[in-house]
């Protein structure tokens, strides 16, 4: 029998992924929730031999940015490592394909490289390619092995192997040393089921159309609780209920027809959610593209995170809160920073 995943592995993979952008743009913890995605004795590949790192010290202090490989050398700096802005913006991981396999599964992921100006400007460039091996453990699904290969960077020779088996279903060759992990469960609870993760990704998807098109007079509205608010720190405005947030539809609507051409689009990326006693919390990374004249590239114009709190009605999942955090901005004192 063919191996295969079903939906909740799908989903916590997926969730996985998204964890991998979150801490380590943020070295959350001091780089140890980036490591403790990783097996015990899980390693990730930089691009060359002299970049491989393997145990949760190591990796942590690479994701702290104390471990550097200059010029093909290691250099390790001691101390915690420098502080990083918790609403940064770097790692955006896009199409994601995973394959089963008898022991776990592969996946590949292409990477953007995301920078927020002072100003608020988003720019994007190529960022390579990631070949991963996971390990189903004790405490959810974790990282046993991580090739990153840099925009036109040759394949590492222990990388070569999963482009033969990928979508087929083989499990790649073993790795020389590897052995089997348990893993850690420092990462949030994986507690969403498939369904519910599906349903919340959806919503996030038509936040992002409705803010585009201002198609219909509740496009927004009708994504929130009746006591639903959309909070931008930035500019310090909040829209509560349902006049509220329809009125930032029309605006949206009248600016299109203004251009005469499709309005801003926005772009969410790596989303991440987590199950709490009230619902679900949820972040994404955001950008916003502004059209430009005819034929001419789109311009990316405003970047940061949407900080959610999410809601089960009987009408399926709602926004009770959204709130968007310009990466640009001094991060505000909350709680959930740290999520």
């Amino acid at each position: 029998m063919a191996p295969s995943l079903s939906a909740q592995d799908y989903a916590d993979i997926t969730q996985i992924f998204a964890l991998f952008g979150y801490t380590f743009d943020s070295a959350a913890d001091a780089g140890y929730q980036w490591a403790d995605l990783y097996t015990p004795d899980g390693v990730f590949v930089a691009g060359s031999v002299v970049a491989t790192m393997r145990g949760r010290e190591t990796l942590a202090a690479f994701a702290a940015g104390r471990l550097a490989f200059p010029n093909g050398f290691v250099t390790l700096t001691p101390g915690p490592g420098t502080p990083h802005n918790p609403l940064a913006i770097a790692h955006i991981l896009t199409d994601l394909l995973i394959t089963p396999t008898p022991d776990g599964a592969v996946a590949k992921a292409y990477r953007l490289n995301a920078r927020i100006g002072d100003d608020g400007r988003a720019t994007l460039a190529p960022g390579g390619v990631y070949h991963v091996l996971l390990a189903r453990t004790p405490g959810g699904w974790r990282f046993k092995e991580n090739w990153y290969i840099g925009p036109g960077g040759a394949v590492q020779e222990g990388a070569k192997r999963f482009l033969a088996t990928a979508g087929t279903g083989a499990a790649p060759a073993a790795a020389t040393g590897a052995t089997p992990g348990s893993g850690r469960d420092r990462m949030p609870a994986l507690t969403l089921d498939a369904e519910d993760d599906a349903a919340i990704r959806q919503l996030y998807a038509r936040f992002s159309h409705a803010v585009a098109s201002g198609a219909g007079d509740t496009s927004l509205s009708h994504l929130f609780t009746s006591d639903g608010v959309l909070v931008d720190t930035w500019t310090g405005t909040s829209h509560r209920g349902p006049a509220a947030l329809d009125g930032l539809a029309r605006a949206a609507r009248a600016r299109q027809e203004g251009q005469g051409a499709a309005g801003d689009t926005e772009f969410v990326w790596t989303v991440k959610l987590e199950a709490t006693p009230q619902g679900a919390f949820g972040k994404a990374y955001m950008m916003t593209g502004a059209p430009q004249a005819p034929g001419t590239p789109v311009v990316m114009t405003n970047g940061g995170q949407y900080w959610d709190d999410l809601v089960k009605t009987s009408d399926g999942w709602r926004f009770r809160k959204r709130v968007f955090q310009r990466s640009s901005q001094v991060p505000p004192p909350d709680t959930r920073q740290g999520r």
